[in-house]
């Protein structure tokens, strides 16, 4: 960012969201911008004369004084970019990513520094990174694991060649066919791209019946109940779909599953008798607003103590399957910057809810 005049300078300063500054060879604040008080808490001259590398976090120092000195000391260097974590006036830390430019040939005559909060954007990636890991560590145990039954059922095989007893090749046909089975989702799961995202509005009938069709076999029904648009990417809310209606066949015989609109909820404010934080017992309110959309069947359901663990990559109490659908699903929903939660559905089976999420 370059100004031929202060007055430029100031005149951007005063209308600009991001935080404006301008520091001297040392990285030591001559200025900056208002927006420093809603974006960091600092009132105005609160870091007037003070270093930058002072207040930006000790494990990002060094980098960003590195990128600061390479800038400084070879004039052929006329912008940097960083991101870095600063401590704000209430002793948090928020990410910045800022980009240095060189005015020192002007009448700035100093270097100005254009940050931007991207606290959220780090959260999101930091919570895809763990998905992503989780998955990476279980598709790993799985290839481990795969090996020895694999050995084990050539074995048998071989024998059932060499001996004549043909009626093991049924029980090893099976174990190869289960074991395929696992490899191939497993491995399908790790290709979807949770970063990478195009979204669009989409209706929610449009992606969830071709994948029912697709996923059910013939089993089951699925009902759309006042089908809904929502801002989503297509191909990672087919990927949520196919994990949840999977899931809901595999455990349940004539499974109905039903997909809706999700109301948006208020919390009452006054308290019953009984000493209840509102009057319905802590039910929340219908605000008549569409929040989302909810996938839920009429299966065993999902017990309490076991609705956060089922969202681990890994965990299944089916020996046949790999355990990542609902990681899957919940890392769709992290992606979406969507909440999910799972509940119980009426009058029983497994309701997952997805609120936060921007309709049409």
């Amino acid at each position: 960012m370059e100004f031929d005049t202060v007055e430029e300078y100031q005149t951007l300063v005063q209308c600009s969201a991001d935080l404006i500054a301008i520091a001297d060879e040392d990285g030591v604040f001559l200025h900056y911008s208002p927006s420093a008080t809603r974006i960091l808490g600092y009132e105005s001259e609160d870091l007037t004369g003070e270093s930058a590398f002072s207040y930006i976090h000790p494990h990002d120092r060094e980098e960003v004084y590195e990128l600061y000195r390479g800038m400084v000391d070879d004039p052929e260097v006329t912008t940097q970019r960083a991101e870095f974590r600063f401590r704000t006036a209430d002793d948090d830390w928020i990410w910045l990513e800022a980009h240095g430019s060189n005015c020192t040939q002007s009448s700035i005559d100093g270097y100005v520094i254009n940050a931007r909060d991207i606290s959220e954007r780090k959260t999101l990636e930091q919570e895809l990174q763990h998905e992503k890991r989780q998955v990476q560590q279980f598709v790993s145990i799985i290839a481990h694991d795969l090996r020895n039954p694999l050995t084990i059922a050539t074995a048998y095989l071989d024998t059932a060649v060499a001996s004549g007893n043909f009626s093991l090749l049924e029980v090893v046909d099976e174990e190869l066919e289960r074991m395929e089975r696992i490899v191939t989702n497993t491995l399908s799961t790790a290709q979807v791209d949770l970063v990478e995202r195009n979204v669009d509005f989409v209706a929610v009938s449009s992606v969830a019946k071709p994948v029912w069709e697709s996923v059910s076999g013939g089993r089951g029904r699925l009902t759309i109940v006042d089908d809904v648009r929502i801002e989503a990417d297509e191909r990672q809310l087919a990927w949520l779909f196919s994990n949840l209606f999977h899931n809901a066949v595999a455990y349940g015989e004539d499974v109905h599953v039903e997909v809706g609109p999700l109301a948006a909820t208020r919390e009452n404010e006054s308290e019953n008798e009984n000493g209840n934080e509102n009057e319905n017992g802590n039910e929340p309110t219908d605000t008549g607003d569409i929040d989302g959309f909810y996938v839920a069947d009429d299966g065993p359901g999902i017990p309490k103590d076991r609705r956060e663990r089922v969202f681990e990559a890994g965990y299944t109490t089916d020996p046949t399957e790999t355990g990542l659908g609902l990681a899957i699903v919940r890392a769709v929903a992290i992606a979406h910057k969507w909440t999910c939660r799972v509940t119980e559905s009426d009058p029983r089976g497994a309701r997952f809810e997805f609120s936060g999420v921007e309709t049409a």
